[in-house]
């Protein structure tokens, strides 16, 4: 919105600008999820006190005392892959204003 306001110089309603707060609180509650789980796999426990479940694996018993592995182990590079959607994401934005602006002064 910001290099549309600039170079097209477009007018928002505030709908549109509600609509970017939710966007950015979504990404927001993505990136901290991830934060979560990483901090929680590297220290042991997450900030509610719940221990991480490690996969223990036992040759004489059927049964695991553990059942469930830490996402951390599953998704090593998940704030990685946040800033890569992130940038993804404003370079399309980038791409959008400038066939807009090309549009315009070409008619």
């Amino acid at each position: 919105m910001l290099l549309s306001r600039l170079y097209l110089k477009s007018r928002f309603q505030l709908l549109h600008f509600v609509g970017v707060v939710a966007c950015l609180a979504g990404l927001g509650v993505v990136v901290y999820s991830d934060y979560r789980v990483l901090h929680a796999h590297e220290g042991g426990s997450d900030e509610d006190g719940g221990q991480v479940m490690r996969v223990s694996s036992s040759t004489s018993s059927a049964v695991s005392s553990s059942v469930t592995t830490s996402a951390a182990a599953t998704f090593p590079h998940a704030l990685e892959g946040d800033l890569l959607t992130l940038l993804g994401a404003a370079l399309y934005a980038c791409s959008n204003v400038l066939q807009a602006c090309n549009y315009a002064l070409r008619g």
